[in-house]
């Protein structure tokens, strides 16, 4: 007759050779699919620029129109044109100067807002600007 000592190892030997062949079957197995990416988040649909008025105490909305394009570097360049000192005497020719470079189609945009900032600092110089 067996003893209980044979039977626990032989149960022992057993649950060990199961718990190898199950981590064998496991190495040999396939490994698992990859996982796609998730798919990219949607664009958010822009809100429409729109303004809203009472008519006949009755509120509409309306589309905003695009407005005017914005000046280039020559534009800010000729805003010193507001400040000069028409009215005292030797100052007017900035003026006119300034208006016959800002208007020169001839003249491409760098070269123009250079002639702007020699003249506005001519001009400056000669106190001629308004503070």
């Amino acid at each position: 007759m067996p003893t209980i000592t044979k039977v626990v190892r032989s149960i022992l030997n057993g649950a060990v050779l199961i718990a190898f062949t199950a981590s064998l079957a496991a190495l040999a197995a396939d490994p698992p699919a990859p996982v796609p990416p998730p798919p990219p988040a949607a664009k958010p649909v822009p809100k429409p620029n729109t303004h809203t008025i009472i008519v006949d105490g009755k509120p509409k909305t309306y589309f905003n129109l695009p407005g005017a394009q914005v000046g280039g570097d020559s534009s800010v360049a000729y805003q010193f044109r507001t400040n000069i000192l028409t009215g005292k005497p030797g100052c007017q020719r900035f003026a006119t100067e300034a208006d016959n470079a800002f208007i020169d189609d001839k003249m491409d945009g760098a070269a123009k807002v250079a002639l702007l900032n020699k003249i506005s600092a001519d001009a400056g110089a000669a106190g001629c600007l308004a503070p």
